[in-house]
């Protein structure tokens, strides 16, 4: 998937933590920080590689990223007409 934005990327994660029944109460804890903090972090404009890795790692997980390439205009425009 790709996002567009951090504002998207959190709404996703949100959804993550759900499918995995984790609260972020709870990941907060596991990160040894407040809800508060943990909520600050999501909300950053700039969310970081490093802070996304971090959240990750708590949860087991780790962070994939690819480089794509960006589709020429023609073609984007195509597809917003079907």
């Amino acid at each position: 998937m790709i996002y567009n934005d951090n504002e998207e990327l959190s709404r996703e994660f949100s959804k993550f933590l759900i499918d995995q029944r984790m609260s972020k109460a709870e990941l907060a804890r596991r990160l040894g920080m407040l809800p508060q903090t943990f909520q600050q972090i999501l909300q950053k404009k700039n969310l970081s590689f490093a802070d996304m890795s971090r959240i990750l790692g708590a949860m087991d997980y780790k962070l994939e990223y690819d480089f794509v390439p960006d589709e020429p205009p023609d073609k984007k425009k195509s597809k917003k007409k079907e």
